[in-house]
């Protein structure tokens, strides 16, 4: 079986501009993400958010928890995830 990542327009015309640095560091994290599907393999958790704002402004936050030797605590890796992701988009308020 094969995955893609699709960006929408809107998130691609958000990532014209950005830092060489900052878009390398968004295609790795979306690479790593479509590597793991379904966003769970035993030591893996990754989860991708998409939000706009009322000013229409649309932002993308991916995360990925990740112990290469044992698996991932649940439910606590799932909640330590969302505190992740909730904290990166209060960044962009």
């Amino acid at each position: 079986m094969t995955y893609r990542a699709e960006l929408s327009g809107r998130a691609l015309k958000q990532m014209h501009g950005l830092p060489g640095p900052a878009f390398d560091s968004l295609i790795e994290a979306m690479a790593e993400v479509v590597d793991y599907p379904d966003g769970f393999e035993a030591g893996i958790l990754a989860a991708g958010y998409l939000a706009t704002d009322s000013e229409g402004q649309t932002f993308v936050v991916v995360a990925m928890l990740s112990n290469p030797a044992e698996a991932l605590p649940f439910p606590s890796a799932v909640t330590g995830l969302q505190a992740i992701i909730r904290a990166a988009f209060e960044l962009v308020r």
